[in-house]
């Protein structure tokens, strides 16, 4: 089940957060998250919009989250070598993180 993150999630959605910091760095990913991001106060802001998303198993235990974002996005404003295909209404994902790998919750969001 994917529903919207509230509040009361932001505990384990910190753990996955730490966890998956955890296996960036285990993985050679050394500068992508430093060890405070995303820290409680975007993803009180995340929830508070309504972006945070997360992919819960068939016990209500969160297994993945993410930051469903409709754009524009800033990150985006200006890309080199390219161009977007056309002008449509988009969204981003920002903060995809599962609790452990190997469950295909990434792809599942």
């Amino acid at each position: 089940m994917i529903r919207e993150a509230t509040y009361d999630d932001i505990p384990e959605l910190m753990e996955i957060f730490r966890n998956a910091r955890t296996i960036m760095r285990a993985s050679g990913n050394m500068n992508q998250w430093n060890d405070t991001y995303p820290s409680e106060e975007i993803i009180r802001e995340d929830i508070a919009h309504g972006f945070c998303h997360v992919l819960c198993d068939n016990c209500g235990r969160i297994m993945a989250t993410m930051a469903f974002i409709p754009g524009p996005d800033p990150t985006y404003s200006v890309i080199y070598d390219g161009s977007w295909v056309d002008d449509s209404e988009y969204y981003v994902i920002h903060r995809i993180a599962v609790r452990e790998p190997g469950h295909n919750a990434a792809a599942k969001l």
